[in-house]
């Protein structure tokens, strides 16, 4: 379901392929255990309309070299939460 619901509302993106689909569906896992206790659609939702995931999306070629600590430290200042 993540991925029918990433897919659909990050298609205004370019260049959008299988890789950075992957990557956003693992930062809005990521954020889910991390930041909303596991709830996966509220951390979409979340990421969406603060447009976290455009920014991963757009920075992927950078974004999906960083470590997962690098990424949650980053997701803790964008999303302004502390790590869990």
């Amino acid at each position: 379901m993540i991925c029918s619901m990433v897919l659909y509302n990050v298609t205004m993106i370019e260049n959008l392929n299988k890789n950075s689909l992957d990557f956003l569906i693992f930062v809005i896992e990521l954020a889910a255990d991390n930041f909303f206790g596991g709830k996966k659609k509220v951390a979409y939702l979340s990421l969406l309309n603060n447009g976290i995931l455009d920014f991963y999306a757009k920075t992927y070629d950078t974004s999906h070299t960083l470590s997962e600590s690098y990424l949650l430290n980053e997701l803790s200042e964008k999303i302004g939460k502390k790590i869990s």
